[in-house]
């Protein structure tokens, strides 16, 4: 856990209760993390749908990035941007 201050931290401080964010915090607060802290993180985002709202925003990112990408001609570039969005997409937590 990179304890970076990112979507999912920030999502979770926003749309969590107390006691789900007191678990996030705990664990972001520590100079040493162990593998609980990274499995009650972890399961908190996923029962309090912080993973499902990041997917939702990539999602919408993606598409936007993607209808962007219409306007240009078809390349080698272009086919690789198209390539990674679709990574990015299909990335799992």
């Amino acid at each position: 856990m990179e304890k970076k201050k990112n979507y999912m931290f920030l999502k979770a401080q926003q749309s969590l209760d107390e006691k789900r964010i007191a678990v996030v915090n705990v664990a972001y607060g520590k100079t040493s993390v162990t593998e609980h802290d990274v499995v009650a993180v972890r399961d908190t985002y996923r029962e309090g749908g912080v993973f499902d709202a990041a997917k939702e925003e990539v999602s919408e990112y993606t598409k936007n990035a993607l209808s962007g990408l219409e306007a240009l001609k078809e390349s080698e570039g272009k086919d690789a941007l198209v390539e990674l969005a679709n990574s990015l997409v299909q990335r799992t937590f």
